[in-house]
């Protein structure tokens, strides 16, 4: 039975409390749920074997550079993940944001 991502947000804040925030709702439709950079592995793992869940396919990745032109400050970049499970047939988009400056990192998930 596929879960919208409101269900999959519980399961996380469940198990990942403060390293996971509600789904984002955009005005086109598009929702995420945001997670910390040092958590993201951890969360997708937790996806992947969490039975009900099983996110275990990586149909994108992509990263984002959010240049804020008039305060450098606030620039950030975002790893955007694009999840999906055939067998229970839901998808899930989390997204990190990281600082826009030299030597940040997420780790990796393989």
């Amino acid at each position: 039975m596929a879960k919208d991502l409101n269900a999959v947000y519980e399961a996380l804040k469940a198990k990942f409390a403060d390293k996971v925030q509600p789904p984002a709702v955009v005005a086109a439709g598009e929702s995420w749920i945001v997670v910390t950079p040092a958590a993201i592995a951890d969360v997708c793992l937790f996806l992947r074997d969490e039975p009900g869940l099983e996110f275990k396919s990586l149909m994108n990745l992509s990263g984002v550079d959010n240049l804020d032109e008039k305060d450098a400050a606030k620039s950030t970049y975002e790893i955007v993940y694009h999840l999906h499970s055939m067998t229970q047939r839901h998808r899930a988009t989390l997204k990190v944001v990281l600082p826009r400056q030299d030597g940040v990192s997420v780790p990796t998930l393989t």
